[in-house]
């Protein structure tokens, strides 16, 4: 009898796919950025637990690469907690061993810095006489700023704000729990509704003299766009049929409007106020405008005109007598002062050529704050 002798390979691979078994994390790869830079902690010790679910986690070994290859090979294992090297998305290889057979699996998955919703401070004005309620959700709008999938919830603590626990339950028509001429702040909580990720704002409550009664309806859906170096536009609505208004804007922090104050009054909505000044912070006011006697309780929000664009100025001419040689020798330094105008010196160089062309390729600079030219070439090249 002839014996056969057969040989069998055995080939070990590594699986670059989702096993079935183990979980796409959604969870604890998913954090809020609490200064809003794209970086942030992660802790990978809580996605393994989220990969592997239900799973006996004496059963894998699981650890975490920044690189599919570093995964395959096991090598440089990343740390717990890890923080991203790539801003707001970046994707990491979990390498998944079973203990039992040693199969390799590959999981890749992203890290998440998600942004919190800005919180600027808000301002509600009302009349103080007489006094009706404080209507909390007239700046929605303003915080929301055109952010979508935000709530705003309204609460009279920052501990319950923070812990999104007993809201106010009527924010469109709020009394304080002190008399109207001490009003204590309200705290606002904004929530993205996809990411969870929060932020806790101030509304300050302020109430004013208003010279009388009055039925003139609060203007609604305050917000600014279109904001420029020295401009921005103003939306609101009227909830009534009068479509004239009072605008009053003001460098954040100055006191609020009284009735003595020089306003804007404008037919309708949107207003641009023009003649800003750049890199500012603002607060703009409104309210209908019934009749001299009979104006509505004003609304507030805040908005930052674009900072300023730095300018280069434009160089004096210097003028010297020549000497026998046919040269004069000239401080060019002296128009330092002239060309950087508002720049910030400790931002830019600044270097003088004979030509244009040595200017634009940065070559053949004057190696001191003075030079001597003929009179056949008086002109310098300034780069800066």
């Amino acid at each position: 009898m002839k014996n056969l002798l057969l040989t069998i390979t055995l080939f070990f691979s590594t699986s670059i796919l989702i096993a079935q078994n183990f979980n796409q994390p959604s969870q604890y790869n998913n954090v809020c950025d609490d200064n809003n830079d794209g970086f942030a902690p992660f802790y990978l010790d809580e996605v393994s637990f989220e990969i592997l679910a239900n799973l006996n986690s004496q059963s894998y070994v699981i650890t975490h690469h920044e690189t599919q290859t570093e995964a395959q090979t096991g090598t440089n294992a990343l740390p717990s907690p890890y923080f991203n090297i790539n801003p707001t998305t970046q994707t990491i290889f979990a390498r998944i061993v079973t203990v039992a057979t040693g199969q390799v699996t590959i999981m890749p998955y992203n890290l998440n810095v998600n942004p919190i919703p800005p919180s600027p401070t808000q301002t509600i004005l009302a009349c103080s006489n007489p006094f009706q309620c404080w209507n909390l959700t007239s700046v929605e709008n303003s915080i929301a700023f055109g952010m979508t999938n935000l709530s705003v919830s309204f609460y009279q603590s920052e501990f319950n704000a923070q812990a999104g626990i007993n809201p106010i339950p009527n924010p469109s028509c709020y009394f304080s729990i002190t008399l109207p001429a001490n009003q204590p702040p309200v705290f606002y909580r904004a929530e993205n509704a996809v990411t969870g990720c929060f932020s806790i704002g101030i509304i300050e409550l302020v109430t004013i003299d208003c010279g009388g009664g009055t039925t003139c309806l609060t203007p609604t859906n305050l917000a600014t766009a279109n904001i420029t170096e020295t401009s921005a536009t103003i939306a609101w609505t009227n909830t009534d049929s009068i479509t004239q208004s009072s605008i009053y804007v003001a460098p954040a922090g100055s006191p609020a409007p009284t009735n003595n104050d020089a306003v804007i009054f404008a037919q309708g909505s949107p207003y641009t106020v023009v003649g800003l000044t750049c890199g500012t912070q603002y607060d703009v006011y409104i309210r209908t405008y019934c009749s001299s006697v009979n104006l509505s309780s004003w609304v507030q929000t805040t908005f930052s005109t674009f900072a300023c664009v730095p300018q280069a100025g434009q160089p004096v001419d210097l003028r010297q007598c020549v000497n026998a040689n046919g040269l004069a020798c000239f401080d060019i330094s002296s128009n330092n002062v002239f060309i950087m105008n508002t720049l910030n010196p400790s931002e830019y160089t600044l270097t003088y050529h004979n030509t244009q062309s040595d200017a634009q390729n940065d070559v053949n600079p004057f190696d001191g704050p003075s030079a001597c030219q003929t009179a056949i070439s008086p002109a310098f090249k300034v780069d800066i």
